[in-house]
């Protein structure tokens, strides 16, 4: 209904609004101190919102079924999408669960205790978790939308820690890509619109999930490449342009993969 008038209605839109619509009510029934913050409530608002959307559904079953059949090749690519971006994310904390080095500082320990204080706190705003006694005098709402579901399945601040990262990234591929395949169908000369082909909009916004998640994070392969050459001793032409540092490349993985150890990898940087 809000977005009819996009190429694809705006159907991977839906799943941040569902999202922040969620953690909204439930963050106006606790800051206006119509309730207290508790599972109780969480479960209450979802099971509203799931009420409405059945209305509406069922109001506008019709136009749904329509909006499938139209609409299903590029809803199905919304869905791999968040799904696909959803499960990388969570297999990157899977295999670096903790991504700080304490010496190099880090904002891990203070998110989740920002994250562990709202999930607690019955009221708003939540407790300071550096301050006894005060109040949390930080922006705080990103933890919140976290929270809800926290305290509706009853998890762990750090099991959500891991769950949320991997959610906000693929809340941020499907968004990406939802906008970049509608630009790129509404900007066609208005003669050749209807025969733009729809696998054309789809790998654009592929491509532009590629570059906001992707392209990023390439960096890593230059503090990689730093790795392996701090421990490489292949120094014949290390003073040539371009074959010196294949050379210390080649050579730092060949004592990588005989068992030296390497530094460490900067992921703060």
């Amino acid at each position: 209904l809000l977005f009819r008038q996009l190429a694809d209605s705006g159907y991977a839109l839906t799943k941040a609004i569902g999202f922040l619509s969620t953690g909204l009510l439930v963050w106006i029934c606790v800051a206006w101190d119509f309730c207290q913050f508790n599972q109780r409530l969480t479960v209450l608002c979802m099971l509203a919102l799931a009420c409405i959307g059945i209305s509406l559904w069922w109001k506008h079953r019709v136009r749904l079924r329509d909006l499938i059949s139209q609409h299903r090749f590029v809803w199905l690519a919304s869905e791999i999408i968040f799904l696909a971006t959803f499960f990388f994310f969570l297999l990157i904390r899977y295999r670096n669960p903790d991504l700080w080095e304490s010496y190099l500082g880090g904002e891990k320990p203070m998110e989740l205790g920002y994250l562990t204080a709202v999930g607690r706190s019955p009221e708003l705003p939540p407790y300071d978790p550096w301050f006894a006694g005060g109040s949390m005098n930080y922006y705080y709402f990103g933890w919140f939308l976290l929270a809800v579901p926290m305290r509706a399945l009853k998890l762990l601040p750090e099991i959500t820690f891991q769950l949320g990262v991997a959610t906000f990234a693929a809340l941020a591929g499907v968004i990406v890509f939802s906008l970049v395949y509608n630009l790129s169908k509404i900007n066609r000369p208005l003669r050749v619109r209807k025969i733009t082909p729809i696998a054309t909009a789809t790998m654009s916004g592929v491509l532009g999930v590629f570059f906001l998640l992707g392209s990023g994070t390439f960096d890593a392969v230059r503090v990689h490449f730093a790795r392996l050459r701090s421990v490489n001793t292949w120094t014949l032409v290390e003073d040539w342009p371009v074959l010196g540092a294949f050379s210390e490349l080649i050579g730092g993985t060949w004592l990588w993969i005989s068992g030296a150890s390497l530094p460490s990898f900067d992921w703060w940087a």
